[in-house]
């Protein structure tokens, strides 16, 4: 009798054992999947975040150049909004979508051949609605100023006009920068995006130089 209780404890207690490693088992997988989950959800953040700082590199080591009233092609650029403390590199791209989609995974995006700082006509960039791009985009106004900053030339302009079209942003962006204007059109979704399909744009002028 005295063999079989002390049987049976044994097998209660390895038991316990074994559904307490089944437990621990079902935690730590748990555990690892919401942890993949999060790292799936702030991949492009995090993405984003190093692509940032590989542009501010080059930005910072860019050799200063003589002053110049245009840029002729693509340079290291940084767009600053003060009123949002917004200040990123900008991401030069064909117009093409595969290329502009690519781009804007990487920073503000700047539509190939419109303008470029300090040229005549319309430059265009646009950026994503979220925490680490335009989410803020649509608190700028009318009045406020932006930025373009260059190893050849800091470009100063003031918004003229803010507005939100349908989503065919790029055909109501370009009926701007038809006269002799030095523009520049800042644009992003409107959230949320998948339901309005709207995009909201802010148009500068250059003051400076």
């Amino acid at each position: 009798m005295r063999y079989y209780y002390v049987n049976e404890c044994v097998r209660f207690s390895t038991a316990t054992i074994i559904m307490k490693k089944k437990i621990l088992i079902f935690l730590s997988l748990i555990f690892f999947a919401v942890l993949a989950y999060f790292a799936y959800l702030n991949y492009p953040h995090f993405a984003y975040f190093l692509d940032q700082k590989k542009l501010d590199r080059v930005f910072s080591t860019a050799p200063k150049k003589t002053p110049k009233k245009f840029l002729v092609k693509p340079v290291p650029t940084k767009l600053v909004i003060k009123k949002i403390k917004f200040s990123q590199n900008i991401v030069y791209a064909k117009r093409d979508m595969a290329s502009q989609l690519k781009a804007l995974k990487k920073g503000p995006t700047h539509y190939g051949g419109t303008a470029l700082p300090g040229q005549i006509g319309n430059i265009i960039i646009g950026g994503h609605y979220v925490s680490y791009t335009f989410k803020d985009l649509n608190k700028v106004t009318k009045g406020d100023f932006i930025k373009l900053l260059t190893p050849i030339q800091n470009f100063k302009y003031k918004v003229i006009e803010t507005k939100v079209v349908n989503e065919n942003a790029l055909t109501e962006v370009k009926k701007y920068g038809n006269k002799n204007e030095r523009l520049l059109t800042l644009y992003t979704c409107v959230y949320p995006s998948s339901i309005t399909k709207s995009r909201f744009l802010a148009v500068a002028k250059q003051i400076s130089p």
